[in-house]
């Protein structure tokens, strides 16, 4: 069976690993003057250190941790599943170009640089979206999917960008699947488990897809990645005898189903006939 619930990444774990960067993000920003955007930065095995942003240009402290350091309301910290730590910048100008650093308190400092272009082109158009997500997902079908013990189950996520410029932010972000709030990773010992994601047309597509469905795999599954408003569905595993419920927001193919109609035209025969003996 899946081992949901071992502890792959422990507190005592995680404090025996350096902190480290996902520098598979682009560092190149490009934004129009009055968007909202979002730099990213991801720290893996963070533990007890802090994450700061600063502008390089003034060395100016713009964030540390989730408290701003700066009076320009603007910029904001947007942190989510304890490793994504982004700075917000709402209404770019201009000015804002440059370079920025995300860095991490450890001993000599790390830091992650980006660089900010921002043009006037286009500036009547620019959307400025208040919130701290620069993405939304969102899982097609019922958020409750009814699925028999032994069949297989699909949920597919779609994740756009909430500004409809899907390129001034980091193109290729790393989905990731959860349940019960834990990532589904390859270290979890159990197979028939398959991401697949797709970066096509504009917006990101991810499929998981378990083979075989146990009893141990009902819960709630999660579609996020970092600076994205998640979604979740619950999927409820259930018996053979109990298809018909599971029917009701999951339909299963008529050949799947237990065979009772022929015994119950049985019975109705049997009862006919004893209404004629009587």
């Amino acid at each position: 069976g899946y081992a949901w619930n071992k502890k792959v990444n422990t507190n005592e774990s995680q404090g025996d690993l350096a902190p480290e960067f996902d520098d598979t993000v682009l560092k190149e920003i490009q934004a129009i003057a009055g968007q909202t955007i979002v730099l990213p930065c991801t720290v893996r095995h963070l533990a007890d250190k802090v994450v700061s942003w600063i502008r390089t240009k003034d060395l100016h402290i713009l964030t540390s941790g989730a408290v701003t350091f700066t009076a320009d309301n603007r910029f904001e910290a947007v942190y989510s599943h304890a490793d994504f730590w982004g700075l917000r910048i709402r209404g770019v100008r201009i000015t804002d170009t440059g370079q920025y650093e995300c860095q991490v308190n450890t001993d000599p400092k790390m830091n992650f640089a980006l660089n900010l272009t921002v043009s006037d082109v286009g500036m009547r158009d620019a959307v400025d979206i208040d919130t701290k997500y620069a993405y939304v997902a969102s899982i097609k079908g019922p958020k409750e999917v009814y699925v028999r013990e032994g069949s297989p189950v699909t949920f597919t996520c779609e994740i756009v960008s909430q500004t409809g410029a899907h390129d001034i932010f980091f193109p290729k972000p790393r989905v990731r699947w959860l349940y019960e709030g834990k990532e589904i990773t390859h270290e979890l010992d159990r197979g028939g488990i398959s991401v697949d994601t797709d970066y096509r047309d504009r917006k990101i597509t991810s499929r998981l897809r378990v083979a075989t469905v146990t009893m141990k795999d009902g819960g709630l599954y999660t579609c996020s990645q970092a600076a994205t408003l998640g979604d979740s569905v619950r999927l409820f595993v259930v018996e053979a005898e109990h298809s018909e419920a599971m029917q009701r927001d999951f339909p299963t193919s008529a050949a799947e189903l237990p065979r009772r109609e022929p015994a119950l035209h049985l019975l109705f025969i049997i009862l006919a006939m004893l209404g004629c003996i009587n």
